[in-house]
């Protein structure tokens, strides 16, 4: 299950607990959450404990990234 968004402002704890509990209610292995913002402290901390593992989270840098390896897009930081 893929979540994505596209702003600067950080995603939190309750956006990754609500991503977990829907990839458990359809039964999914995984969970992917984009942003091209960044993630707090206490998203990143969440998804290292045992019942968020299976939730993987890019961030804007990683977005880009991506982009570039895989669609050959140069995406530039705030864009």
């Amino acid at each position: 299950m893929v979540w994505a968004s596209r702003g600067a402002g950080p995603v939190g704890e309750e956006e990754i607990r609500t991503l977990a509990e829907a990839v458990r209610e359809e039964s999914a292995e995984r969970g992917l959450r984009l942003t091209t913002g960044h993630f707090t402290d206490g998203a990143l901390d969440l998804t290292g404990e045992d019942g968020h593992r299976h939730i993987h989270l890019v961030d804007g840098d990683g977005v880009r990234e991506l982009a570039h390896t895989h669609l050959g897009l140069p995406l530039a930081a705030g864009r």
